[in-house]
């Protein structure tokens, strides 16, 4: 068994790293089915009495923590994660914007932003192609895959030119045509009864420069399982009818996405 030193992983921690092998080629190993090995607990008697701190968490933490950085004495300050086509590495992408546009996952717990930001994703696709085929490069190292611009990185974008307009104008017509479908459905429907539930409009879409705008102006909320949480302001009666709800935000959500250009969604769900 290798034993790292505890200035790269914690020795707490090694069991964590072990080999993986899903493709059964030559034999097959796969430890996704350990629960023990994606997910650390962090009860306050146990680590105390087994010598661990929890990383400063409270509740589940999900597998190893290297994206926290130095927070806490994490010894990472870079990570890079290989995968096979663009399509992996387009959702490991857009995966670490939105942790880094939020600072933590689902779980609070925090994340250290610089770490995220330098850190990169290779595709072995892109890798194949460059020293098979087009030899442009000679070293399949980590160092000559860097020199060739081969690692990509988060995305993280300024806001363009007018966003702010642009955006307050969105609002004040997504407030407008909440008002109008909250008087719409009154005239039609009782508000009260029925079943309660929340509706909410999201996106997916977290590189998108005017959702990283809307978030950094707290507009926006999450990522959330890789869900953005767009909150509009408006004068309506309150209600906790999930039918009213989620006929108020259709029609924000139409309103936002016309005058926003991004495709938005309506997540409702019972209380």
């Amino acid at each position: 068994m290798r034993i790292f030193d505890e200035s790269v992983l914690p020795l707490s921690e090694q069991y964590r790293y072990v080999a993986y092998n899903p493709s059964g080629n030559p034999n097959w190993i796969d430890w996704s089915h350990e629960r023990e090995w994606r997910w650390k607990v962090s009860d306050y008697n146990k680590d105390q009495i087994w010598g661990r701190d929890g990383f400063g968490c409270y509740g589940p933490i999900p597998a190893l923590p290297v994206f926290k950085g130095t927070l806490y004495g994490r010894p990472f300050t870079s990570v890079c994660i290989i995968v096979w086509t663009h399509e992996e590495a387009a959702e490991i992408q857009e995966m670490l914007t939105g942790f880094y546009l939020t600072g933590w996952n689902n779980y609070d717990t925090p994340f250290d932003r610089a770490l995220i930001q330098s850190s990169h994703i290779v595709v072995l696709q892109d890798v194949i192609s460059a020293v098979e085929d087009d030899h442009s490069i000679e070293a399949q190292t980590i160092e000559g895959l860097d020199a060739a611009n081969l690692p990509q990185s988060i995305q993280i974008y300024p806001a363009p030119a007018g966003t702010e307009t642009l955006v307050n104008a969105a609002m004040e017509a997504a407030a407008k045509a909440s008002k109008q479908a909250a008087d719409t459905y009154a005239s039609q429907h009782a508000i009260d009864g029925g079943a309660c539930g929340h509706a909410n409009i999201i996106t997916y879409d977290v590189t998108n420069p005017i959702v990283q705008y809307l978030l950094k102006e707290k507009v926006a909320s999450g990522p959330y399982d890789g869900k953005v949480w767009i909150h509009v302001k408006a004068d309506i009666p309150v209600s906790q009818s999930i039918d009213y709800k989620e006929y108020v935000a259709e029609a924000a959500k139409k309103a936002l996405s016309q005058a926003l250009g991004i495709r938005l969604f309506v997540e409702a769900r019972m209380d």
